[in-house]
């Protein structure tokens, strides 16, 4: 029976889209025996229609909807006058004072025979009301030049380009009085605004009336129920301060800091019991003096007797206990009771995690903290078939499972293949080639929290792949250990071991054609501000991390190539709060430079030397003396992945200055990258953001010019998911620029991704 009265539901919302407003839907069950036949009952099923006539400034679908919401609230058909007066105060809000409206309706009937009652709504919108002077009378606290700056920064987008607002100007009497009620003057009066508009509705003046009334000042701060040791430090925090203007707006916030304080020095239940009463705030009968009296309940002071555990019928424990820093007697704290939710969320076992303290009428005695969670599912099976602009079609499958032995241990198994449907990320041989090939990715991982009753989470992983690169193909083997410690609740620590066993083939250049062996070592430190992991408004991320690849950790060292090289990145964010957005703001860069620089000679002791030409091409570009490493083009630093700059292909945006792709080039000493993003994004809604970019990056080889980076700019999309933001961006190259063979790049590109920055 829900399920037809859900579908009756959404059908009757269809219908309203069709004009049947004040349709009514209902079922009726009747039952006979073991049968039911559910009755329709369909009721004011009389459509109704609008006909917008001579508008110019306004969307129909702007004022269709007004007139069918009217229909939502009088639940009846509309009168003429009802539909004009909605008119127009629509368009009183957008400024436009005078327009003529004139509403007719008329009835006949449609091809189904259904009686249709048409509206008729002829609309000459006028012109927009301009506001030519605001001024502002009794006011000797605030000069007027200094009230004239508050209006034009707090205005609305229509007061702001000088016209007519209403709303703002109501807005703007409240905010007024807001401020000055903030700096004591208590009794303030803020008229409503006086509007004097002209008879053609053109021009208006607007005056703000204000009588400030007598300023009050505190003449008194007392407690009761406060430890005396706490009353000094508690005071340093209030706002409000003897001898000082009364800002009763902040003595809310003032309030609440007393409760905070004691609350995280073991007074967990600590509460204002005056916080609404009269006595809290007393005033002289001359309205200038003000005594504040605050009364506290502070209860007990709160400290561990035991941890009891409820809901984990999976999970150990000693695993839970792991996430608890608190030993028998310690005080127990807001803070600290929201650290311990933090933390058993942050392991993914659990849906839900609640940390409360049972209260004891005792004064000093210790008491139970008690963990309530829910834990999850732990088995996992995902089949992903897509689609990626970078690799073409793709089948993902998961298979993992968590907790295992209720031990917070996890293993996941990852398969993925893909085929390419467009070569334009590859150089110009493999470009004309469109030799097929498919790629896979085969991945095994696990995983395990807080190893050897340690704080310290420990991650193990294989993978098999095969993948297409700019210049040749390649088949890798890695394995890695990581190990990650959690320092506090913003600083997070980690040291990585891995060992990739590679094989590239199919190279545009013979060089490339190698088999390599690397061990790397990668010490990582980050620090996270954000106010959110998935979708942050304001704060920081920094990440240093710094590669180590030599023989110590097991890379190669042989005499025709030793693997040595050091590789640097720095990755830095920033987000700076707007009203309905943030700017956003991505700083990279990395520093990779080969160690192994002694020289290769040949029989004769001389150094051997090597050109480098362009790909296909006979153009010599430089010689130089080969050394005994370098850093492997698989290796070697790229603008691609969550390093792009918008509006450039791979191809492109991987040019060195002198033109060449940075795979065209033997990395013998340094490398660089450096990459910059802005971008104010604002809130379309709760699910949806737009906003503009600037991006600029560039990679180097020997020697760095930031005034060589390439640059774009461009427009995007971001559809808010649970997992980041699903990013849809198009960006405009800044500067086109053409290549060896004289083609000049493309003006722009289109970039779809997940929650980069």
């Amino acid at each position: 029976f829900n399920r037809f009265k859900l579908q009756l539901d959404d059908a009757q919302k269809e219908l309203f889209t069709y004009g049947y407003f004040l349709v009514n839907l209902e079922i009726n069950p009747i039952m006979k025996g073991h049968r039911v036949t559910l009755e329709l009952d369909v009721n004011n099923d009389r459509p109704f229609a609008f006909d917008f006539r001579d508008i110019k400034k306004e969307s129909r679908d702007v004022l269709h909807t007004i007139v069918a919401d009217l229909f939502r609230k009088y639940k009846r058909p509309l009168t003429e006058s009802v539909v004009k007066q909605a008119l127009v105060e629509h368009y009183r809000n957008k400024a436009l004072l005078m327009p003529a409206i004139t509403v007719e309706t008329e009835r006949y009937k449609n091809s189904y025979q259904e009686e249709m009652t048409v509206y008729r709504i002829s609309i000459n919108e006028g012109d927009k009301t301009r506001m030519d002077q605001v001024t502002f009378t009794g006011s000797s606290f605030y000069k007027t030049d200094k009230l004239k700056k508050l209006f034009e920064k707090e205005a609305f987008e229509l007061a702001s380009a000088g016209y007519y607002d209403e709303e703002y100007l109501n807005y703007f009497a409240g905010s007024l009085r807001n401020r000055y009620v903030q700096n004591g003057f208590v009794q303030v009066k803020v008229q409503d605004p006086i509007k004097n508009i002209d008879q053609d509705k053109k021009h208006a003046t607007i005056d703000y009336i204000i009588s400030e009334g007598p300023r009050a000042y505190i003449r008194s701060i007392s407690f009761e129920g406060i430890p005396p040791e706490f009353e000094a430090p508690i005071l340093k925090l209030w706002k409000n301060q003897v001898s000082r203007a009364f800002n009763p707006v902040a003595l809310s916030e003032d309030f609440k800091k007393v409760s905070t304080y004691l609350q995280e020095n073991g007074y967990y239940f600590a509460e204002i019991i005056n916080a609404d009463e009269e006595n809290a705030v007393t005033y002289s009968r001359s309205g200038t003096d003000v005594d504040v009296h605050l009364a506290v309940k502070p209860g007990p002071v709160l400290r561990l007797n035991r941890v009891i555990l409820i809901g984990n019928s999976k999970t150990r424990n000693r695993v839970i206990m792991k996430k608890v820093p608190l030993e028998p007697g310690d005080l127990i704290t807001p803070s600290k009771t929201r650290d311990i939710e933090s933390a058993l969320s942050s392991t993914g076992l659990f849906n839900a995690v609640t940390v409360t303290p049972l209260r004891n009428k005792a004064k000093n005695a210790a008491t139970d903290l008690v963990i309530k969670m829910s834990e999850r599912d732990f088995g996992l099976v995902e089949i992903a078939p897509g689609f990626r602009t970078d690799i073409g079609l793709k089948l993902t499958g998961t298979v993992s499972y968590l907790n295992i032995g209720g031990r917070n241990m996890s293993i996941t198994l990852r398969s993925q293949i893909n085929q390419r449907l467009s070569y334009q990320s590859f150089d110009k041989r493999r470009r004309q080639e469109h030799r097929s090939l498919l790629e896979y990715l085969n991945n095994v991982t696990f995983n395990m929290g807080d190893i050897f009753d340690t704080k310290i989470d420990y991650s193990a992983g294989l993978t098999v792949q095969r993948k297409r690169f700019y210049s040749f193909d390649a088949d890798i083997i890695r394995i890695n250990n990581t190990f990650t410690r959690d320092i506090t609740r913003k600083l997070t620590s980690s040291i990585r071991h891995q060992f990739e066993r590679i094989k590239q083939w199919d190279a545009t250049q013979p060089k490339d054609n190698v088999e390599l062996d690397i061990g790397a070592i990668t010490p990582s430190l980050t620090y996270d501000l954000r106010s959110s992991q998935v979708n942050p408004v304001a704060g920081a991320f920094f990440n240093l991390s710094c590669e180590f690849a030599n023989p110590y950790f097991g890379s190669q060292n042989k005499p025709e190539l030793a693997i040595n090289y050091y590789k640097l990145i720095s990755r830095n964010r920033f987000y700076i709060p707007l009203k309905r957005g943030t700017i956003a703001i991505s700083m990279v860069a990395g520093l990779q430079e080969n160690m192994a620089k002694s020289l290769v000679r040949d029989a004769n002791g001389n150094p051997i030397e090597i050109q480098e030409t362009v790909k296909g091409g006979t153009q010599v570009y430089d010689t130089k003396k080969q050394t005994q490493g370098y850093i492997p083009n698989i290796k070697v630093f790229r603008l691609t992945g969550m390093d792009i700059v918008r509006g450039f292909s791979d191809e492109e945006i991987n040019k060195l200055p002198d033109r060449r792709d940075i795979s065209d080039t033997r990395v013998q000493d340094k490398a660089y990258l450096a990459l910059m993003k802005i971008e104010p994004r604002f809130f379309v809604n709760d699910s949806l953001m737009t906003g503009v970019f600037l991006d600029a990056g560039r990679v180097y080889v020997d020697q760095v010019n930031l005034g060589e980076l390439r640059s774009s700019a461009g427009i995007t999309f971001k559809i808010v998911t649970p997992v980041g933001t699903l990013d849809f961006d198009y960006g405009i190259k800044l500067l086109r620029k053409r290549n060896l063979d004289g083609r000049l790049e493309d003006p722009g590109r289109f970039h779809v991704s997940i929650g980069f920055f």
